[in-house]
């Protein structure tokens, strides 16, 4: 006789969503009940949490009915709370999203030059929040090569007329108001690298985070490469395409440590995708008892970082 786990009903349930959503605002208490920063963070979080569920619904990322893949990225941003109170680099992470929803649209279509045009456009715009997004742009040509097949001399026009206008918009009103300086500044930003010459100099609970939501990716990763020939094609160019953004963002962590709370963020972006195909899609004894298992270490981490007086120091 079938017996309903907790791992899928919390997988396919129609209330996952609604129910992240208020967990996320309760954890979104600690920071500052009366902070306009702090609930205009968790505003953007939110957004960005329903643009996530389009993106999934759109393309049919997990190829049954399931609000955890979006659920997942929300709790995880609550779980992350040194990172609660609104900065500019949330509006990033948003921009970056919408800029993956219109690349994949460009998946194999006769007139592709629109939706890459919207996609640079939008990686422009993320730029102007994180300069070094720019370093995505070789990626995405990649992906419209080879996974998309959406690369043709009018898509790479329309991708370059696309990636300019933001930064077009920028030069001219840093001008315009007399403050050439910070297009210098953006542009100085892309050389800023440094050789990592042992751990970086984060915080416990910046650390422990980001080293939980890494071993949850390679998990996922692990599955999908054993069980992704059920998905369908398109389907797997998408994960494929997540996959070596995901690399190249852990790259970035590696060069960048001091840019830790921008790249965090998407490395949650890129890494959800894969745990809920794991937790959704994965059979077996085993994957309930690794989700019951990460259920108790997401409660562990929570309590963790609310513990640690850095995560409440912004």
């Amino acid at each position: 006789m079938y017996r309903k786990t907790v791992r899928h009903t919390v997988g396919t349930g129609k209330f996952t969503l609604p129910a992240a959503i208020v967990l996320t605002a309760l954890l979104w208490l600690p920071t500052g009940v009366d902070s306009v920063a702090n609930w205009g963070g968790y505003l953007v979080v939110v957004l960005t949490t329903l643009m996530l569920r389009v993106i999934v619904n759109s393309q049919t990322l997990i190829r049954v009915r399931s609000w955890f893949l979006s659920s997942l990225f929300c709790v995880f941003s609550g779980i992350f709370v040194f990172q609660h109170h609104f900065d500019l680099s949330m509006l990033g992470t948003l921009s970056f999203l919408i800029a993956q929803y219109f690349l994949f649209g460009s998946y194999q279509t006769d007139h592709p030059e629109r939706a890459v045009f919207q996609s640079f456009l939008f990686l422009g715009v993320s730029s102007l929040f994180f300069p070094k997004m720019l370093c995505l742009t070789p990626f995405f040509f990649l992906a419209m090569i080879v996974q998309l097949r959406a690369f043709t001399p009018r898509s790479f026009l329309a991708a370059l007329m696309g990636l300019l206008v933001p930064l077009e918009v920028m030069a001219v009103y840093c001008f315009g108001v007399g403050n050439p300086e910070t297009v210098h500044m953006y542009f100085s930003s892309l050389t800023q690298w440094t050789v990592p010459t042992g751990l970086p100099d984060w915080s416990p609970a910046r650390m422990v985070s980001i080293c939980f939501v890494l071993l949850l990716f390679i998990v996922g990763t692990l599955h999908f490469s054993r069980t992704n020939f059920n998905d369908k094609i398109r389907v797997r160019m998408f994960f494929y395409i997540l996959a070596t953004q995901a690399v190249v963002f852990v790259l970035m962590l590696a060069f960048c440590p001091g840019d830790y709370t921008f790249l965090s963020r998407l490395m949650v972006l890129e890494s959800v995708p894969f745990v809920a195909h794991y937790f959704v899609l994965g059979k077996g004894w085993m994957v309930d008892l690794v989700f019951n298992i990460t259920l108790i270490l997401m409660v562990a981490l929570t309590a963790f970082n609310l513990w640690n007086p850095s995560s409440l120091s912004f």
